[in-house]
């Protein structure tokens, strides 16, 4: 228990103080609290017998799930429904070629380097999902949202994230591709089970309990006890989760919600899901590093902008703007680090291989949040001179 408590406190501090550092220097916290797991990672290494946790240590491992379930619920909470109708209609193709050519393109990386079936599969869905915060803040610093291309990212966006917890749900669930029908079947039906049930126990608790923390307290337990049923059903527990926040997104207490959720998610549980993420970049295992697993980044990049690329100019957006739409949608973040930590924690991969993944998951999100912001704006610029 003592040295729980140590590590606890070594792994909040540490990852607090390390993404404000980050934040100072104008990069992603993230980035800084991954930073703080890698070096912690380590540390568990070197540490004395008395004082050392495993790098995988079961409470630990449990405080990080429960920061990727309450993202996820925070994620689903963000979802407006009535855009997201109007998505279907305008980012559909986006969103669908967006996620189908880095999911080819690393499905053949992937047999390359010697995958197969199940591994095979998780490898190619990890690099699939987009995180338009960055490209968001492009677009709202230059203007640009009223745009065709502003609108066709940011509803293409979207219907990215419902395709990414998809992914997520198969991959980790069954892992089969001739499962697949079962598992849209059946997240179909724990959506309808939440549309029904979820919303109208939640606004009956916002009713009649007073204390906003006693509120919070149930909604998560809900959310708790939902994500324990799509894992009953043989689903990932975080599609539970995101379904159950976009069940609720529509109730007026929801901001509310995922307000009080967020700053419980990021001050307390996250940074044990970014120890957890950072710690499995192990450099002890890093020694035989596959070359060719970098391939990945140019890949995935070069996917998502020919992809989205393509489904924009069968969106009627033309000439440097389409290709605006692809390079918008290359940034990645808390989605495949997410898929890319649970895969390698729960042994879909080989250590070493998980390792050198992690290695190459962190480098892409950091790629992408130092190129992107150079370039996307210059593109844009470029394209209303043109016009």
């Amino acid at each position: 228990m003592e040295r729980l408590l140590l590590w606890a406190g070594a792994i909040l501090i540490f990852s607090h103080l390390l993404a404000e550092g980050f934040r100072r220097i104008r990069l992603s916290p993230v980035l800084g609290a991954i930073t703080a797991g890698m070096l912690l990672g380590m540390l568990t290494d070197v540490a004395p017998p008395t004082m050392a946790i495993g790098r995988d240590d079961p409470t630990i491992s449990f405080l990080a799930e429960i920061g990727i379930l309450l993202l996820l619920f925070i994620s689903g909470l963000d979802l407006n429904l009535v855009q997201f109708k109007e998505a279907l209609r305008a980012g559909t193709s986006v969103a669908i070629l967006g996620v189908f050519a880095p999911f080819s393109l690393n499905a053949l990386l992937g047999y390359a380097i010697g995958l197969s079936g199940r591994p095979l599969l998780t490898f190619a869905s990890i690099f699939t999902a987009t995180s338009v915060g960055i490209t968001s803040a492009i677009l709202l610093e230059t203007n640009s949202v009223s745009e065709d291309f502003g609108r066709t990212i940011l509803t293409a966006a979207v219907i990215d994230d419902i395709i990414g917890v998809i992914l997520m749900t198969i991959v980790l669930s069954t892992g089969s591709v001739t499962m697949l029908s079962v598992d849209l079947a059946l997240f179909a039906l724990c959506s309808i089970l939440a549309i029904f049930f979820l919303k109208k126990a939640v606004h009956t608790v916002h009713e009649h309990l007073i204390s906003p923390y006693s509120k919070m307290g149930v909604v998560i337990g809900i959310v708790l006890l939902f994500a324990y049923l799509t894992e009953t059903l043989g689903l990932a527990g975080i599609s539970g989760a995101f379904i159950a926040g976009v069940a609720l997104s529509g109730l007026r207490e929801s901001r509310e919600i995922a307000e009080i959720a967020n700053s419980l998610d990021r001050d307390f549980f996250l940074p044990f899901f970014f120890f957890t993420a950072g710690s499995l970049v192990n450099p002890r295992l890093l020694g035989h590093f596959d070359p060719l697993l970098l391939l990945v980044i140019p890949l995935t990049a070069a996917g998502k902008v020919l992809g989205c690329g393509l489904g924009a100019r069968i969106n009627g957006v033309t000439g440097l703007r389409k290709w605006i739409v692809g390079v918008g949608m290359i940034p990645m973040m808390e989605v495949v680090l997410i898929l890319a930590t649970l895969a390698v924690s729960r042994g879909i991969f080989d250590p070493t291989f998980g390792a050198q993944l992690m290695t190459t998951v962190i480098l892409y999100i950091l790629l992408g949040l130092i190129l992107i912001p150079t370039a996307l704006p210059r593109m844009i610029a470029r394209a209303r001179a043109t016009v």
